[in-house]
């Protein structure tokens, strides 16, 4: 971006500053936000910031510099708001429970395997096409948004235990959208129905159907434990 040395380093504080400072709202409002939403719109908006960003630094001026790193800034924020925390829940809470810890075990060995990919090639991918590199972390992203808008279940509000009833019956599938292009109702969040926070309004019939299982097998375990005692 044609900044010095000195000039640089307070960028690269204000940046790390502001990455610190919004990682805060994830333990106030991680829960009422749930999973999907920030994960895609994050996506999104941090897509937003890469195109803006790269095509500001096309034909880098001071001025195109200094507005350029708005954006910077603004990812930083919105990375640390949607993106910080989540993938390291996500991989342990949509997993059965017996394939709980590979799933995270995976996706922490995925994470800093691909953070170290993208600290090795980006000051190569910078000095070679400049500005491109930018669109291609803008591209990532968009389809990053696509792909948990069209696979990811919301687990919000769910116990673990119940996440190996979502993938029971109409809900064996792959897409977690209807052809109206919401998510269908037993992958959507359990946070959010009025009078009772821990269940979402559109996940009443599920979660009935879970309790009624529940107390049947209990019901069906009182039994065999009575007709043992007595016999």
């Amino acid at each position: 971006m044609g900044f010095g040395a000195k000039e640089a380093l307070y960028v690269g504080a204000g940046i790390a500053v502001t990455y610190w400072l919004f990682s805060f709202s994830q333990v106030f409002f991680l829960d009422q936000m749930g999973r999907r939403r920030p994960l895609i719109v994050g996506g999104l908006l941090q897509a937003l910031c890469f195109l803006c960003a790269g095509l500001l630094n096309k034909d880098v001026t001071p001025a195109k510099a200094k507005a350029s790193l708005f954006f910077c800034f603004a990812y930083e924020a919105i990375f640390a708001v949607g993106w910080l925390a989540i993938p390291w829940l996500y991989p342990s809470e949509f997993m059965p429970l017996r394939h709980r810890t590979h799933s995270a075990a995976i996706a922490t060995a995925a994470d800093w395997i691909f953070n170290y990919m993208i600290v090795q090639i980006t000051p190569i991918s910078i000095s070679n096409i400049r500005w491109k590199t930018y669109m291609i972390f803008f591209v990532i992203n968009i389809a990053q948004a696509i792909i948990i808008w069209l696979f990811y279940p919301e687990t919000s509000g769910r116990t673990l235990e119940e996440i190996d009833f979502m993938y029971a019956g109409d809900c064996d599938r792959p897409l977690v959208i209807g052809k109206n292009g919401r998510t269908l109702p037993g992958f959507r969040s359990m946070m959010d129905r009025p009078g009772n926070p821990e269940i979402g309004e559109a996940n009443t019939a599920f979660t009935r159907e879970v309790h009624t299982e529940s107390d049947k097998e209990t019901a069906e375990s009182k039994s065999r434990h009575l007709e043992t005692s007595s016999t």
